[in-house]
């Protein structure tokens, strides 16, 4: 569901992660090769996460993932401090936006079961 704003949270981040993927595969190393096969493996969780609308519980451990690997890419990226700047900016942008979505989901599941203690 795109109109819920999780899913355009996710989307964004997905946007982003896909977008270095593409940008990282110019890199002619195996450090290049194993940071496109990260941000492919990250916007492929996050696309995935939106498409799991029906279950919530479900979307929240994909994106969790997603926000580990994210964060995992940012740390990466301070911690080698070289001039990949994008890269590090793009992978904290999307743990961001990820933990954002997150937010949204567990807010949408306490609504959820707010309703269903009423029936």
């Amino acid at each position: 569901m795109i109109q819920r704003i999780q899913s355009v949270y996710l989307l964004l981040a997905a946007i982003l992660l896909l977008a270095m993927f593409f940008l990282s595969l110019s890199k002619e190393n195996a450090a290049g090769f194993y940071l496109s096969a990260l941000f492919a493996i990250d916007g492929i969780t996050a696309l995935l996460a939106i498409f799991l609308f029906k279950n919530r519980k479900r979307q929240m451990r994909i994106t969790v993932a997603s926000v580990l690997i994210s964060a995992g890419l940012s740390g990466g990226f301070i911690a080698r401090s070289q001039d990949e700047w994008i890269y590090m900016a793009a992978s904290l942008i999307a743990a961001v936006l990820a933990a954002a979505a997150l937010s949204a989901i567990r807010k949408d599941e306490k609504l959820v079961r707010s309703l269903d203690r009423l029936r």
